[in-house]
């Protein structure tokens, strides 16, 4: 029993000290190419011509703070991009305890989770984000008897980004999570059919409450939230078929 428990905490260790190392080593690569890695988190700001945005003009406003903007965006791109190498290693640790067909659910979870992190933040990069900055950026004023202008402060720039990221990357994970639910018998598969509509009337609360009062940026958070609800519902019916003409195939 000791030997087994020593095992365990032996392999809990090994694995966590190459998440540390690994987690560390991306945290110095980014810091040392922070110019490019800024310019390319705000390429698609760039390339949709939104105003206030110059990849050569930002500004801080206090002694420390361009080194704390290296540091955030260090630790927050690092964390990012560690997750795939984090689920691979709870995925490696875990699937020797599973039976046979536990470890090709536990396979399909984590290759999801994959996918949905890779897509929610392609949508967010290129979509999402510059829909909100381009809504912001409309109250700047050049008026006669009033002047309102944006100067970009880097760190405050860099909370936000990071901040609606982070956001997406829980969104995109909430069909893997639905499913998992229904899986474990937690939710009923007929009652989250029944009651698809009020998924639908939560998805516009949620835009229009936690979105900018701009209406296409709201249409395509519905789009979306719509998209992952009906998504979540086609894949449950799909795995579901597939598991049942196994079943019926083995009878």
């Amino acid at each position: 029993m000791n030997i087994i428990l020593f095992t365990h905490f032996f392999e809990i260790k090994i694995r966590f000290f190459y998440l540390i190392t690994s987690f560390i080593s991306t945290i110095l690569i980014i810091a040392v190419y922070f110019e490019d890695l800024m310019f390319l988190l705000i390429k698609p700001l760039i390339e949709n011509g939104i105003t206030g945005v110059n990849p050569y003009h930002f500004i801080f406003t206090e002694v420390t703070e361009a080194f704390e903007t290296i540091l955030f965006f260090s630790l927050g791109f690092g964390a990012i991009l560690i997750l795939p190498f984090m689920v691979y290693h709870l995925w490696a640790y875990v699937l020797p305890s599973f039976y046979i067909t536990e470890r090709k659910k536990l396979t399909q979870y984590c290759a999801f989770m994959i996918i949905f992190l890779v897509l929610s933040n392609a949508i967010n990069y290129y979509l999402i984000i510059p829909q909100i900055w381009s809504f912001f950026m409309n109250y700047e004023t050049n008026h006669a008897l009033l002047s309102i202008q944006h100067e970009t402060r880097i760190l405050s720039s860099i909370k936000f980004l990071f901040r609606m990221i982070w956001w997406f990357i829980l969104i995109g994970q909430f069909p893997i999570i639905t499913y998992w639910a229904i899986s474990m018998k937690w939710i009923c598969w007929g009652s989250l059919k029944n009651k698809r509509r009020y998924f639908w009337v939560f998805s516009i609360l949620f835009a229009a409450l936690f979105s900018v009062p701009e209406i296409w940026t709201q249409f395509l958070i519905i789009f979306l939230f719509i998209s992952l609800i009906e998504l979540t519902l086609f894949i449950t019916v799909l795995f579901d078929s597939y598991q049942l003409k196994k079943r019926v195939k083995y009878v």
